[in-house]
């Protein structure tokens, strides 16, 4: 029995140009509408849980580590959870030392590890961290290097930040709450501030107003490496 494949763009960010041609379809069989690890949620075929799109876009394949303990599948890839480092010697996400809570004993951040002297925050939301970033890549946990205050330092990012979703319901429990069900299918920043923005270090907000027949929110936060629509 032929199968209908949904062809879709190459993972990755929002390729804004070409969203009114996202997805195509050569043959329809109502009893197979979707491809090989494919479902259909919310009137698109997607990447059914535990796989990724492919190098090429056009279809979905098993990631093997998606069973793993503190993995996120992203296309073509499996990261630790924020908060989490990859030990070579295991494999494994190990829980990173960064971000731990502020002490509220009256000692401080270094004292509890001279690697994160830096305190973030207030009372319970409070959490240590390291300071003179340049990078995000020396930023332990997936923390974000945050350049934009003096001395910069590893930000927290926000729950659920590009974490994979199919429903808006799989990001509803996070900060990203937002489901991109058009190409990405990520959980990303909805509704942030356009005058005074307000998104986490490395993006920016963008007014997503016009495209809002397409289910966008009125704004959203992107990487700073795209520009807004």
């Amino acid at each position: 029995m032929r199968q209908v494949i949904i062809e879709r763009p190459p993972a990755g960010w929002l390729v804004l140009a070409a969203l009114g041609s996202a997805f195509t379809a050569c043959l329809y069989d109502p009893d197979h509408r979707c491809g090989p690890d494919q479902i259909l949620t919310e009137g698109q075929c997607a990447c059914a849980p535990g796989t990724a799109i492919s190098a090429d876009g056009h279809s979905c394949v098993v990631m093997a580590c998606a069973d793993r303990p503190h993995r996120v599948v992203r296309p073509d890839s499996c990261d630790c959870e924020y908060g989490y480092d990859l030990n070579p010697d295991t494999d494994e996400c190990d829980l990173s030392p960064i971000g731990q809570p502020c002490p509220q004993d009256g000692s401080t951040c270094a004292q509890l590890d001279p690697r994160f002297p830096m305190c973030v925050g207030t009372g319970s939301d409070s959490y240590c961290t390291s300071q003179g970033c340049s990078l995000p890549s020396e930023c332990l946990g997936g923390y974000l290097c945050d350049t934009r205050i003096t001395p910069s330092f590893c930000a927290r990012p926000p729950s659920g930040l590009t974490y994979p979703c199919k429903t808006q319901q799989d990001c509803a429990s996070y900060q990203a709450s937002h489901c991109e069900t058009v190409q990405g299918f990520i959980c990303l920043i909805p509704n942030c501030n356009l005058t005074n923005d307000d998104c986490p270090a490395t993006w920016h907000c963008c007014d997503f107003s016009a495209l809002s027949g397409m289910g966008f929110p009125p704004s959203m936060c992107i990487p700073v490496d795209n520009d807004c629509p």
